[in-house]
């Protein structure tokens, strides 16, 4: 009687959820042979209990060759267990099963762009921000009420068009971010037709949560590290020794770059902050995990030569297989220099594109070899006709100069326009700084 049959379309559970991304990311974003390797390197190191194959902590750090001296493992693993759980924050932490590591390497690669179309790079930061953060409302609470008090002491700024550093920008509440927090969960899950899951409380707000400093500058001090790695290069072949010295220069490095994230006034980092830094200074901060995880599509033991015989298979005299000699890589940094090292070199690569920098600087000039005039710099960069990195490396002077080079300096320089934006309290007769500049052209002399 003008009725048609009904179509209802069977509820499916969280863990179905879980699953069937898992294999949309499965179907679309690997090939199979580095689905194959996946699945080999997974079941070859995966624990079992009650009849259930997962990774621990110790298994995903002993694969990925973590440092022990960098104590970033359980900063690793908290990511990694965030993320095994997406598209539902709900489920997080979630054991590290096939699926849920399976869904870890596809974010942490960045390939999910095959299943989640919208907002790219973005909606990608705000998950890895997410796996990183702890939420409280409370610290939340008191880092708001600090800044209004501040707001209260501090005059109405002048506009002007320098918006200074980003974590000075003013904050306008996050108004309008919250209904975009959700975005890649929604896009996921409406690319399965289970919107209804997310209505049900699979709403995460990045904005009562903050990241801890400690667990930022650890894993600060791995991306330096791990930043000139390659897929298939392994993490104890780029850093065979790691001294006491290394440690404590990635440290430094680190801490320095953590202070753009304003950390000396909080006792963490806010997803305002987060994000204004890492867009507009930091861009490329996090590139490196995308070799590292991509150690997983790749497995060292498989031989593509084997064939299962037949009975009426021809037996083949089997023969030892010697591999070729490996070519001498070149090296990541040339000739390290009184300022440039590989530490340095890494720090650079967080806002300067690692292709056009390992493996590929040449050093031109230094003033310790080549002296300090303009004659033997014009000599040795003028012709140089591709773009350059200047650095230079000075100590800062005191308030008050103590000796007669620091006199003759402070009388050469002209009147200071603005107030110091060092502390005297942070200031230190040892303290360096180091400047940068990329020249895109050619150097030539002005008029």
């Amino acid at each position: 009687m003008g009725q048609g049959a009904s179509h209802n379309t069977p509820q499916l559970t969280l863990e179905q959820l879980s699953q069937t991304i898992a294999q949309r990311f499965a179907q679309k974003s690997f090939t199979p042979l580095e689905l194959y390797c996946f699945n080999c390197v997974f079941r070859s190191l995966a624990d079992t209990e009650s009849g259930v194959h997962y990774w621990s902590e110790t298994t995903l750090c002993r694969f990925l060759e973590l440092p022990d001296a960098l104590g970033v493992g359980s900063v690793i693993f908290q990511m990694a267990s965030y993320l095994g759980a997406f598209p539902l924050p709900s489920q997080a932490p979630a054991i590290l099963t096939y699926e849920a590591l399976l869904k870890v390497v596809t974010i942490l690669t960045e390939r999910y762009g095959a299943v989640v179309k919208k907002r790219g790079r973005e909606i990608w930061l705000r998950e890895i921000y997410r796996s990183l953060a702890i939420y409280d409302k409370g610290i939340r609470s008191s880092l708001e009420d600090k800044e209004k008090e501040k707001e209260k002491d501090v005059p109405a700024p002048v506009s002007s068009g320098n918006m200074g550093f980003a974590v000075d920008a003013p904050d306008d509440g996050d108004e309008g971010d919250e209904d975009e927090d959700d975005e890649l969960v929604l896009a996921a899950l409406d690319s399965m037709d289970a919107i209804d899951a997310f209505k049900h409380g699979e709403q995460s707000n990045v904005h009562h949560s903050i990241i801890p400093t400690d667990n930022f500058l650890k894993l600060v001090e791995l991306l330096l590290l791990i930043a000139p790695i390659d897929a298939q290069q392994s993490l104890s072949t780029l850093a065979p020794d790691l001294s006491d010295t290394r440690v404590a220069e990635l440290r430094r490095a680190a801490h320095v770059i953590i202070s753009s994230f304003g950390v000396e006034n909080h006792p963490g980092v806010t997803y305002r902050t987060f994000n204004a830094v890492i867009s507009t200074c930091l861009p490329y901060l996090f590139n490196g995990l995308n070799p590292l995880f991509e150690h997983f599509l790749f497995a060292k033991d498989m031989d593509l030569s084997k064939r299962k015989g037949g009975p009426n298979s021809p037996t083949k005299e089997s023969k030892p297989v010697i591999p070729p000699p490996k070519a001498q890589s070149e090296p990541i940094l040339r000739e390290p220099g009184e300022i440039l090292n590989l530490t340095i070199l890494s720090q650079l690569s967080f806002f300067l594109k690692g292709s056009d920098l390992f493996r590929r600087l040449r050093p031109l000039y230094s003033g310790n070899t080549h002296g300090f005039s303009m004659g033997s710099f014009e000599k040795q960069v003028f012709n140089w006709r591709a773009p350059t990195i200047l650095l230079v490396k000075g100590r800062l002077l005191p308030t008050t100069p103590s000796t007669t080079r620091e006199r003759a300096l402070q009388d050469m320089l002209p009147p200071k326009r603005h107030p110091s934006s060092i502390t005297p309290d942070s200031l230190s007769s040892n303290q360096t700084l180091i400047y940068g500049a990329y020249i895109s052209s050619q150097w030539k002399h002005t008029v």
